[in-house]
């Protein structure tokens, strides 16, 4: 039989810990002046930072994505009007990371303000500073059929990517240190692989001690 129909919310969102997470639908109307654009900057003004430092928000298409679709809309064609619509609230709001699906691989971006890398990456230390950037996760590799890498097309703002299997893992240590974590994995064993991880590191609102 045929799924249910999908029931509102479409677009809501929860606090736990010092993390505030926001759903957003892709396949909504996400326009300037749209309901769901509304709702989304009422709920990040309302978000005290000093409580709740992290903003972190989710789609299902990416505004940001090295890789391409043929099929209905091309992924780029729907991502080049999502960037410039989602632009101005994650700016204004110093939101810290995106996270999507849609494409069946894994990609990270450099920390993204108006389209620009900003902050600083340290392979090393395995530390990423956002400088009020947002850094943009696709993670969308958890079992379908993975994306025809004759799709992937490298952008200036892409820091690391991975067509294979996996999962990703997004743990806040205090208010200004975030552990990320992507797990490739084996096809045949099902064993998991850290294949890239980074420290994110926002500006503190107050005096905070890195957890390292």
């Amino acid at each position: 039989p045929p799924p249910p129909p999908a029931t509102p919310p479409y677009w809501y969102s929860f606090e736990r810990g010092g993390v505030h997470t926001f759903v957003l639908s892709t396949e909504h109307d996400w326009t300037a002046g749209s309901p769901q654009m509304a709702w989304l900057e009422a709920d990040l003004a309302a978000v005290d930072r000093s409580r709740t430092p992290w903003l972190i928000g989710s789609g299902h298409r990416p505004a940001y994505t090295s890789y391409d679709t043929a099929r209905g809309v091309g992924t780029q064609t729907v991502s080049q009007y999502l960037r410039p619509a989602l632009e101005p609230a994650l700016r204004k709001h110093r939101v810290d990371v995106m996270l999507y699906g849609h494409i069946h691989a894994y990609e990270r971006s450099c920390p993204l303000a108006e389209y620009v890398c900003v902050g600083a990456e340290d392979p090393e230390s395995e530390t990423v500073r956002l400088a009020n950037g947002t850094v943009h996760l696709t993670v969308g590799a958890g079992g379908h059929a993975l994306t025809k890498q004759s799709t992937f097309k490298q952008q200036y703002w892409s820091a690391a990517h991975a067509l294979q299997f996996g999962v990703g893992r997004l743990t806040a240590l205090n208010a200004t240190h975030a552990r990320w974590r992507w797990y490739g994995v084996d096809q045949d064993s099902g064993t998991p692989t850290e294949a890239d991880a980074r420290w994110i590191v926002r500006d503190a609102v107050g005096r905070n001690r890195a957890p390292y």
